[in-house]
């Protein structure tokens, strides 16, 4: 018998968990980079982007979760995904309107 307390326990699982999560990620990450060719850089930005986002969440509304920020329930992952849509829609339908007016112009937005 442990000492340890079910909220002890619980973020051990979730920090392994975590762990396994990122294993499997950083394999298809992998797997795409040398069958499919993709570009590694935009991963490793998007790591960073991600960790940009926990602290200013963390910074905004503090620990939540003991010494962590996290969500209470997985319905909030899905909210802020679909705000993140609704939010970049008319930034992606304005660059695929630019990159429409200058592809003969600007070659180079091929690459995007």
């Amino acid at each position: 018998m442990t000492n340890e307390t079910p909220a002890a326990t619980r973020i051990a699982s979730l920090d392994i968990l975590r762990g396994v999560v990122i294993l499997l990620m950083m394999l298809d990450h992998v797997r795409e980079r040398f069958y499919m060719h993709t570009r590694t850089g935009v991963y490793v930005v998007h790591l960073y982007v991600l960790l940009a986002a926990y602290w200013v969440l963390f910074l905004m509304f503090g620990p939540t979760h003991g010494e962590r920020f996290g969500l209470s329930n997985v319905a909030w992952i899905w909210v802020g995904a679909v705000a993140l849509v609704l939010a970049h829609c008319p930034i992606a339908r304005a660059f695929a309107s630019y990159k429409h007016r200058e592809k003969r112009n600007k070659p180079w937005l091929s690459y995007f």
